[in-house]
């Protein structure tokens, strides 16, 4: 059996962004449930999931202080798509340890 890996071209990339004030979020999880796989967005808020067959997906993408966001869509060849989340960074200043 071949490895469908090897033919699938396609990727999703982008950014992970605050909704609020529009800053950039680092270290922000997408994950692409079926596949089981995904990126971690680096400093500049970008990340990158390459090898993927075009398809309907399940995204998931969390970040520390964020609501969890899940979304379908389609993935077709090179994909782009930023996410906004709703960072509540406020509140984590009233956590005392």
């Amino acid at each position: 059996m071949l490895n469908k890996k090897l033919f699938c071209k396609g990727a999703l990339m982008g950014k992970v962004i605050d909704e609020h004030d529009k800053s950039i979020l680092d270290l922000a999880n997408v994950y692409i449930v079926e596949l089981k796989r995904g990126a971690v967005s680096d400093s500049n808020g970008y990340y990158k999931i390459p090898d993927i067959c075009d398809g309907f997906y399940t995204l998931r993408i969390s970040h520390i202080g964020c609501e969890t966001i899940t979304e379908k869509m389609l993935i077709k060849g090179i994909t782009r798509k930023n996410f906004y989340t709703e960072h509540h960074s406020e509140l984590l200043k009233y956590v005392e340890i």
